[in-house]
């Protein structure tokens, strides 16, 4: 059987199961995070700017000597030739970053139904175990006992009758009493 002690150790055990893994895996996230914000600051965001700074440069060399016309060609070139690229970039980077998310989410929810749940319902197999061979026995005693009272308990109809019987007798005693006393002194 189980005392309290154990009981309340075995609760301080889980609790610390518990913190040991959502500290996982929040380190597990916060590294992907990490990883993602990276790859993004240093592969993403730098060639936006090298596409920037070239088609700045062009448009300056080339496109406002000859401004008038070329100005229009050049809009018409950047509206159909430039801008669909940039559109073809995001759309690719957008994807990468959805597939990144979707695969460590896939890896969190593989880890966490594969590590983490199994150790919950051992751990709630074990407590539920524990609670029946440490608490049944005890529920049983106080039945037993309880039962044991109900059996040898009067009734309320007899403890009545008892009642009235002593409330009858209680005077008559007095008075005996009383004769007794004077009987005694008599002598």
């Amino acid at each position: 059987m189980l005392d309290e002690k154990d009981l309340q150790a075995i609760q301080q055990l889980i609790i610390a199961s518990e913190s040991r893994m959502m500290d996982r895996i929040e380190t597990s996230v916060k590294e992907t995070e990490t990883r993602m914000m990276s790859y993004i600051e240093s592969a993403v965001m730098p060639k936006f700017g090298e596409v920037e700074t070239r088609m700045m440069s062009y448009i300056e060399s080339a496109v406002m000597p000859k401004f008038g016309e070329v100005e229009t060609r050049m809009m018409s070139y950047i509206e159909s030739a430039v801008m669909p690229k940039f559109g073809e970039i995001e759309s690719r980077m957008i994807d990468r970053i959805e597939t990144s998310a979707k695969e460590t989410e896939s890896r969190m929810m593989s880890y966490i139904e594969s590590a983490v749940m199994p150790e919950f319902g051992e751990t709630e197999s074990r407590m539920a175990a524990y609670m029946e061979a440490y608490f049944d026995p005890k529920f049983n005693a106080l039945a037993d006992g309880q039962k044991l009272l109900r059996e040898t308990m009067a009734s309320k109809s007899r403890v009545e009758e008892l009642e009235e019987e002593v409330a009858f007798l209680k005077p008559t005693v007095m008075s005996m009493l009383t004769d007794i006393d004077h009987l005694k002194k008599a002598q």
